[in-house]
């Protein structure tokens, strides 16, 4: 993590408690109990919560998959949980492909769905399907 001469993490850098708090906004949700405007707000909660998760990169998912052993460790039931968690990771994972393919390549791909075609598609079957 990179810290600024206050010994403060810079802004944009994920912290432990940043990490904690998005995976409790992804914790037991029961959609179902939701009124329309509370979805709305709980829906804007996930969206930032990944966003904080998927900017964390490797530490994002080190946090995500410690909560998925802690659920399947104590048999709870928490599907939302997993279905957030396996999209913010599916989402890691095209981060860095494309960073990867972008520092090889030395330019940015705009557009990592046609990249992906144009590579060869069934190379990368595993990840995408």
């Amino acid at each position: 993590m990179c810290f600024s001469t206050s010994g403060a993490p810079l802004l944009g850098q994920a912290t432990d408690k940043k990490l904690d708090d998005a995976i409790v906004v992804l914790r037991n949700i029961k959609n179902e109990r939701l009124t329309d405007e509370q979805q709305n707000l709980k829906a804007k909660q996930i969206d930032e919560s990944w966003k904080v998760l998927v900017a964390a990169g490797q530490k994002g998912a080190e946090r995500l998959k410690q909560e998925i052993q802690k659920i399947e460790s104590a048999k709870e039931a928490d599907d939302f949980f997993k279905l957030n968690a396996t999209a913010v990771l599916i989402l890691q994972t095209k981060a860095t492909f494309y960073r990867r393919l972008s520092d090889e390549c030395l330019y940015e791909v705009r557009d990592l769905d046609k990249a992906i075609k144009y590579i060869g598609r069934s190379r990368y079957r595993k990840v995408w399907v």
